[in-house]
């Protein structure tokens, strides 16, 4: 029998005790000292840098400026356009050669002298230069301006290039689920998805004011296919806010690669404001005189000036996201040595002078100009702008169409503008002309009166909404080569439009019109051989409303660009018709709606929603119904593709006074890494439905109405040629079924060209 006294009970008591206290005692020794540990390869399931990025996720919303009151802050903006060519080993050991060659006064060969210039330039200048600053304003919800105060932008005094440089990188990583660098979509490593998308790994540890500083690397998972991320990030345990955050895009093969870092500081009502932003951007293809040295855009911003909590009204917030402010040189100049944390070196002095000297004598602003014109589809020409869609025109009615049309621009004045048109049909062998005039004012609201006049050729039964997605490379730029039938139209219309709120453009229009139809028709009387042709008079007032919420804008004072909102675009107009005004002949009333969206998706690509609508309460002659939008050529089934048409229906084809058309489009994205050859596979489906109230009103056409709803499918694959890295085009078909489809099987059938911007998307 063992005996036990005392002293050994409490001999073991204070050994039970003292080996519970051992953890407890080791982890106060490291949360009180400073150290670093290396990469934590975790064996185990349990990961200690999921439990910490997963805690920073769910404070976003504690620690982000965006989530708080309101704020304003100002950014002094650097960009350097530049190269790394003296500090290339290979230029470096052929410079030391050419080098030896001028001191053994040795020939030089063409090549070496281009290696000379080139360190000579590299010696002296950056290739670019560029500076602004600018007052940041965000009034929460969800309003943020910026208005650029200075800018110097070497070789010109266009701000165009400020205002975009501006854009180029996210203000905050913590805003939205995606980071958009280049207009390219990263998926963000602190978005709501992604602990289920990337891997993360706990690199140190250290303890610096009582904060623990948490430095972790992320990078996608194995076998993940989506537009991702690598890099690392410093958490700190005060709410677990991310201090600073450096990444780049995981697809090593891109064209621009790029690395981009964050600082954050936190203020006084706690959220955590960015400090400084820096990225730089390589262009791997370019060199400077010679095939070494790799170009770089190299930015950094700094941010100062910063006031939280601030009150703010909407009327003290501009009705565009980045405008500019005028001010003179000397001021801007001011303005800009005030907010520089040094003053310029010598490299940066001489690439002013270099490119603003080059500026004047080759005149950039002009230029400028001229391509931001270009891009509204107008040629500059001084102060007149040639449209250039009214240069050559191609329908069924008049074949060919030759004209010019001509408008001031704002070189003659700000305020107003005007001009005309005229052109003349090659099969109708007709004139037809107009001329407007347009007076501009409270430019802040973008305000516009518009007056005009046409005697011309327009679509019979179309619908025409206010939009600005209109371009060369859109559907209806195709579609009105189809199109053969019409009405002649004398009309005189007076429009005013402009934005009611900071997203909400409102429009009001009135319209008189003589018509007469350009192919036998009448309307409830049978077709008069003697006199084919239809006659009536219209007179009508439009009034509308289109909805971009947060649709991005930017104002440069000559121009104001819109970039497509994230959020759905409603366009909705009303229209009345009256008689007995000016003879007219109807009173009817018209509903029209049109919605776009396109949604994105972290890693299955996008989908783009294209809905139209309308019913009108009355019957009315064919050219005041609808058409659905149809985009196949009659017996000819290739063509081109447009996203808001029908591939399989041609013009005219269906005839309807209530309709609806759906159009669904999903795009995969990349379908390879390859940065040569990667094509896109994109879905679509179509549907369509419409009725007409009273089709025996109508004699000399043939209608088809689309009650029993008309589909079709197709593919496209974009991208399958890539033109200089800008224009692609790709090859698709479609294919018509249901009740309208055709008994021959072949013209079920479509075949289309897609012509693609490679770098929108």
């Amino acid at each position: 029998m063992t005996f036990t006294n005392e002293t050994d009970i409490l001999r073991k008591l204070l050994l039970i005790l003292l080996i519970s206290a051992l953890p407890f005692w080791c982890f106060s020794q490291i949360e009180d000292s400073t150290f670093f540990l290396n990469e934590v390869e975790v064996t185990s399931n349990y990961n200690p840098a999921l439990r910490i990025v997963q805690t920073a996720i769910e404070n976003r919303e504690l620690n982000s400026i965006y989530s708080r009151n309101n704020f304003k802050c100002n950014i002094f903006h650097k960009v350097l356009f530049t190269t790394q060519l003296l500090q290339d080993s290979s230029f470096i050991t052929r410079f030391d050669s050419i080098s030896s060659k001028i001191n053994n006064n040795t020939p030089l060969s063409k090549k070496d002298s281009n290696y000379l210039k080139a360190h000579k330039f590299a010696s002296n200048n950056h290739f670019f230069i560029m500076e602004t600053v600018s007052e940041k304003i965000f009034k929460k919800p969800n309003i943020e301006t910026d208005k650029i105060i200075a800018q110097h932008t070497a070789g010109m005094k266009d701000p165009f290039l400020a205002m975009y440089a501006t854009q180029i990188q996210s203000f905050s990583i913590y805003r939205y689920d995606f980071i958009e660098v280049l207009e390219k979509k990263y998926v963000s490593p602190v978005s709501v998805a992604a602990l289920n998308k990337y891997r993360y790994k706990l690199l140190s540890k250290e303890i610096v004011n009582n904060d623990t500083l948490f430095t972790i690397s992320f990078a996608p998972q194995k076998n993940a296919h989506f537009i991702s991320l690598e890099g690392t990030m410093i958490i700190n345990s005060l709410n677990f806010a991310i201090q600073e955050i450096k990444f780049a895009p995981f697809d090593k093969e891109l064209d621009t690669p790029f690395e981009i870092e964050h600082h954050y500081k936190q203020e006084k009502n706690g959220c955590w404001f960015p400090e400084e932003i820096s990225y730089s951007i390589c262009f791997k293809e370019l060199s400077l005189f010679v095939n070494e040295g790799t170009m770089y855009i190299i930015s950094t911003q700094k941010i100062s000036n910063i006031e939280v909590d601030i009150p703010l009204k909407s009327y003290q917030l501009d009705f565009t996201d980045i405008s500019v402010e005028e001010n003179n040189k000397k001021k801007q100049e001011s303005i800009l040595n005030s907010f520089r944390n040094r003053s310029l070196d010598s490299l940066e002095i001489n690439t002013y002078k270099l490119w603003d000297t080059i500026g004047e004598k080759t005149k950039f602003d002009k230029r400028i100009f001229f391509i931001k014109t270009l891009a509204t589809g107008k040629l500059a020409l001084g102060p007149i702008n040639i449209d250039l869609d009214n240069l050559i025109h191609f329908n069924e009615y008049e074949k060919a169409r030759f004209g010019l049309s001509l408008n001031t621009n704002n070189k003659m004045s700000k305020y107003f503008s005007f001009g005309g048109f005229f052109g003349y049909g090659i099969q109708d062998k007709q004139w037809k002309w107009g001329g407007n005039i347009n007076v501009k004012f409270i430019r802040s609201r973008d305000f516009i009166l518009s007056l005009s006049y046409r005697s011309d050729v327009i679509e019979c039964a179309g619908t025409h909404f206010f939009d600005r997605d209109y371009t060369v490379f859109s559907g209806e730029f195709y579609r009105s080569w189809l199109i053969a039938n019409f009405d002649q139209k004398k009309l005189i219309n007076a429009t005013l439009q402009g934005k009611a709120t900071r997203w909400l453009t409102c429009y009001i229009s009135t319209e008189y019109s003589q018509n007469q139809t350009c192919f036998p028709y009448n309307y409830q009387e049978v077709v008069d051989e003697s006199s084919p042709n239809y006659k009536f008079n219209n007179y009508q007032l439009k009034m509308g409303l289109r909805l971009g919420f947060k649709e991005h804008s930017m104002d440069d004072q000559s121009f104001i660009f819109y970039r497509i909102s994230p959020y759905p675009i409603i366009t909705l107009q009303y229209t009345h018709g009256f008689a007995n005004v000016f003879k007219s002949n109807f009173k009817y009333n018209r509903l029209d709606f049109k919605f776009y969206h396109l949604q994105n998706y972290r890693i299955l690509g996008f989908t783009e929603f294209f809905l139209c609508a309308g019913a009108i309460d009355r019957d009315l002659p064919y050219s005041l119904l609808y058409t659905p939008h149809a985009g196949l050529a009659n017996g000819f089934p290739i063509g081109f593709d447009g996203k808001e048409q029908f591939a399989v229906m041609s013009p005219h084809e269906f005839i309807c006074d209530q309709y609806l058309s759906l159009f669904v489009r999903h795009n995969f994205g990349r379908m390879t890494q390859n940065r040569n050859f990667s094509p896109r596979i994109v879905l679509a489906q179509h549907f369509g439905i419409g009725a007409l109230q009273h089709p025996e009103n109508h004699y000399g056409v043939t209608l088809k109405t689309m009650e029993k709803g008309y589909f079709e499918t197709g593919i496209i694959v974009e991208d399958l040629l890539v033109i200089y890295k800008l224009l692609s085009f790709g090859i698709g078909t479609y294919y018509r079924y249901g009740a309208y489809h055709n008994e021959k099987e072949l013209d079920n059938w479509a075949f289309k060209v897609k012509f693609r911007v490679s770098m929108a998307r």
